[in-house]
């Protein structure tokens, strides 16, 4: 699963089911761009190549980050794990100009660092704002495979359709006046993505084809 902040779901459902997750030893929630069946794959990523047109703002940053500034008074400051491989001694882009401040590009980077933290305060609004209004259902996803067995994928939720539905006018404006309902309805609409990430799945060598999928609404205990 691939994390998204809100400002994101819009243009992740072009290829991406977006689902709600739970971050394991937390308990809080992320929104997830689910990109494969199988666990540590990507069925999006081939050969060093990124097979779809969107591309999320942490894959944007990586491997820069904010860091508290020693001064608590002043900016957070941009920080790297240097023995990253995406670093190199010998060659690519320098970290730093003549005068010896930050190039171009890395302030280009740390502008994204700073959007990337607003929008992590507004996806953290939009879960206490859905939860508020109970407007998620945790779900199992039942694989059907070809040769016989079926996984279950659990610790998942979606969208609660029906609640959605049921919402006062004035509790739909309010959730349109913080930019949330837009993305609500993304993420409805993702779920149709499931088809082709099955169909890419099974077009992925060493993968068992997948005959068939559910959708369950998860009992309370069988979440993470």
């Amino acid at each position: 699963m691939m994390a998204l902040n809100v400002a994101e779901v819009s243009r992740a459902i072009v290829d991406f089911p977006v689902l709600i997750s739970r971050i394991q030893g937390t308990g809080s929630f992320s929104l997830s761009a689910l990109t494969s069946f199988e666990p540590n794959k990507n069925v999006y990523l081939s050969g060093g190549l990124w097979g779809s047109s969107f591309l999320p703002a942490e894959m944007h940053t990586f491997p820069f980050q904010l860091l508290p500034n020693e001064d608590k008074s002043q900016s957070p400051v941009i920080g790297a794990e240097l023995n990253s491989p995406c670093f190199s001694g010998e060659e690519g882009e320098a970290l730093f100009d003549g005068a010896g401040q930050p190039a171009l590009w890395v302030s280009q980077i740390q502008a994204q660092l700073v959007e990337n933290a607003k929008n992590a305060v507004l996806t953290d609004e939009f879960f206490k704002t859905i939860d508020s209004l109970n407007l998620h259902v945790p779900i199992v996803i039942s694989l059907h495979l070809a040769d016989g067995p079926i996984n279950k994928i659990g610790g998942l939720s979606i969208v609660n359709e029906d609640k959605l539905k049921s919402l006062t006018s004035e509790q739909l404006a309010m959730l349109n006046e913080k930019g949330f309902l837009g993305p609500l309805y993304a993420m409805l609409f993702s779920i149709f993505q499931l088809n082709g990430l099955i169909r890419k799945h099974n077009e992925t060598e060493g993968f068992v084809k997948i005959a068939k999928l559910e959708i369950e609404i998860a009992k309370a205990n069988s979440l993470i």
